[in-house]
């Protein structure tokens, strides 16, 4: 609203996004790093006044070039992966899938309540008040963080069983140090999967909406309440489902015959054309993909030492923010051309290469799991 209000046009809001993409691209590996040398707590406290920036940059911008210059402040605005970091850092890797699903589930519908409230106090107050009060609410959360949430949230001691392995605790917070874990066993074969399995999912999330409008041709009112229904199947999912199949099953395995199932998923879409059925299909691809991204984050996290529990994170949410950075324009071809059906065949040539990945690849044990 505010974008359209100074005057941008759609390529420009187009860029507004790309230009935040790449700015938490950038901030991802140097956020987890920041994470590792001086805790969990002190990196939500720099998402937190990151998001303060923001909120007060977009409050006062009275052009759209100052539009654009507040989306530099979203460089360290990593709320989610903050979060996920202190859920790594206090949870055995046997109970990590659902610590990690639970924080997404808070997320989920932390925003699907941010949505209907700031939309509310939008309509009612402008948009100036809507970003003040987002302000007040990052400065909030900051004295919470520091009231409830412990300087050091590490399990890491220093000796024990991550010395034993060869890991060594490194005091630097420069980019190139966090990709030394590409060197650990299993971790490039467990990134790589999160890039395969991530594309098809971030090439829909980009044009969700104009699907919605232009394909299915919901108004206002029927997207939104669209979108919600999508949200409340990700909080479900993150909340309950993955805690539940990993207590019946070992990560790995979860993992494996999740992605067969995604072949069966992503053919239904490649078929799908009418709303009703296309509901049903974004459910249980929301069942799918959910438990697979927080499940491979789990074992990512589990792979690593515990002194780089933050580094990981920050990798995996390099890789998410990178495919978001190039989605939109791939997407909106695709859909421009194709329709909505191409999605699932991408989906399932990715599927399909996830299935051919694992079976050429040795089981992967993780600890206590």
């Amino acid at each position: 609203f505010l974008s359209k209000k100074l005057g941008m046009d759609a390529i420009q809001f187009g860029y507004l996004q790309t230009i935040g993409a790449a700015a938490m691209f950038t901030g991802s590996p140097i956020f987890g790093r920041i994470a590792d040398h001086y805790g969990a707590r002190y990196a939500v406290i720099i998402a937190d006044l990151s998001s303060l920036c923001y909120y007060l940059m977009v409050a006062f911008a009275s052009s759209k070039y100052l539009l654009f210059l507040s989306q530099i402040a979203l460089c360290l605005a990593h709320g989610l992966p903050a979060h996920q970091m202190i859920a790594s850092d206090v949870s055995d890797p046997k109970e990590r899938p659902d610590a990690l699903g639970k924080v997404g589930m808070c997320f989920g519908f932390g925003m699907l309540v941010g949505s209907v409230l700031g939309g509310w106090i939008q309509a009612s107050y402008g948009e100036q008040t809507t970003a003040m009060i987002s302000a007040f609410g990052a400065v909030l959360h900051v004295m919470i963080t520091m009231m409830f949430i412990p300087k050091n949230t590490k399990m890491y001691l220093g000796n024990s069983e991550d010395e034993q392995k060869g890991y060594k605790k490194s005091s630097s917070t420069s980019i190139s140090d966090a990709f030394r874990l590409l060197a650990y066993p299993h971790v490039l074969f467990l990134l790589v999967l999160k890039l395969v399995s991530f594309l098809p999912l971030g090439l829909i999330q980009s044009v969700i909406s104009l699907i919605l409008m232009d394909h299915f041709h919901l108004g206002a009112q029927a997207n939104g309440l669209m979108l919600a229904y999508l949200g409340v199947l990700t909080t479900i999912v993150q909340g309950f489902f993955v805690g539940y199949i990993t207590d019946l099953y070992s990560q790995y395995t979860v993992l494996k015959y999740d992605s067969m199932s995604l072949i069966i998923i992503y053919i239904i879409m490649a078929f799908t054309t009418n709303l009703i059925p296309y509901c049903l299909a974004m459910f249980l691809l929301a069942m799918g993909t959910d438990t697979f991204q927080v499940i491979l984050s789990s074992c990512l996290t589990s792979l690593a030492p515990e002194s780089d529990s933050g580094s990981m994170i920050g990798m995996i949410a390099t890789v998410e923010f990178g495919i978001r950075l190039i989605s939109p324009p791939i997407a909106s071809y695709l859909f421009s051309i194709y329709g909505i059906t191409m999605f699932g065949w991408v989906g399932l040539l990715s599927s399909v290469l996830l299935v051919l990945l694992f079976a050429s690849y040795s089981e992967i044990h993780i600890k206590n799991d």
